[in-house]
């Protein structure tokens, strides 16, 4: 009897455990649960109405809506344009207290003032509380807090270095 008792207390506190780190919540303790990225748009796939930033050129990224999702396709709108991009091509706003993973050498969107034109530059330095970054087109070197830098893809980040090469 006692070793039955003892069996279903075992299998209650197992399935507990196994239930809850497949809810998605990170288990601070051992850092099990899903792998979370530091770029907004990756950890939650943007939605209907959200306000996100789509690359432009190689010099600026742009705030939009997104007015749809179909797969791997989305519509945007921006001012009274509709857009389409690729969904991964898309990124959520950086939010108070966001902060992107990022190293000097890395190329970035980084929001100075409140315009909706974020434009690309390089990271200088990162400290806890800023950023350094090095405009792509005027060269100017800025301290931003976390939330205004958005980590970009691979891709995203080869065009800006391209861009970047051809300002030099």
């Amino acid at each position: 009897m006692m070793r039955l008792l003892v069996f279903l207390v075992l299998a209650t506190i197992s399935f507990s455990a196994c239930n809850k780190e497949s809810d998605g919540t990170q288990n601070a303790s051992s850092g099990t649960g899903p792998a979370k990225s530091s770029t907004p748009s990756v950890s939650k796939a943007p939605a209907a109405g959200d306000h996100v930033l789509y690359m432009f050129d190689g010099y600026h990224f742009y705030e939009a809506t997104v007015i749809s999702i179909d797969g791997t396709k989305s519509k945007l709108k921006r001012d009274d344009e509709y857009l389409d991009r690729e969904l991964k091509d898309i990124y959520r706003i950086p939010k108070a207290g966001d902060k992107p993973s990022v190293k000097p050498g890395d190329f970035v969107a980084a929001q100075y003032g409140e315009l909706p034109t974020w434009p690309t530059a390089e990271v200088v330095a990162v400290d806890d509380n800023k950023i350094t970054v090095k405009r792509i087109i005027s060269g100017k070197v800025e301290e931003l807090s976390p939330e205004r830098v958005l980590s970009v893809s691979p891709s995203a980040a080869a065009k800006i270095r391209e861009a970047a090469s051809k300002k030099d």
